[in-house]
């Protein structure tokens, strides 16, 4: 078993590599090409990786890496400039999800 996650894991890094250049040229942030490479080599692309609990696995440790990734791009003196409008913002984000949330259920109901 560990074998083929070995083998998956290289398939991967191989893949998002080549899509990562291609992307770098054409100016596409790194996680969307991360992205990509995910639906391209998953078992609804080209299947390169096709175990689903692997998939399901990678694809964990893929949300992993990016909150960390995006957590590295933030510093508190930056939140701390933008603190209005990440306040403000994520408030209405917060209560229209809600709201919205509420709408829909009673409409379903």
């Amino acid at each position: 078993m560990e074998l083929f996650l070995f083998t998956d894991l290289l398939i991967l890094f191989a893949i998002s590599i080549i899509i990562l250049l291609v992307g770098y040229r054409f100016n596409i942030p790194p996680v969307v090409c991360f992205l990509l490479t995910g639906m391209l080599a998953g078992p609804h692309g080209l299947a390169f990786v096709q175990e689903s609990k692997d998939v399901e696995m990678l694809a964990q440790l893929g949300i992993v890496l990016l909150l960390f990734g995006i957590g590295m791009e933030f510093s508190i003196k930056k939140l701390f400039q933008i603190r209005r409008l990440f306040f403000l913002g994520g408030s209405l984000q917060v209560g229209l999800t809600i709201l919205f949330t509420y709408i829909l259920t009673q409409l379903m109901q």
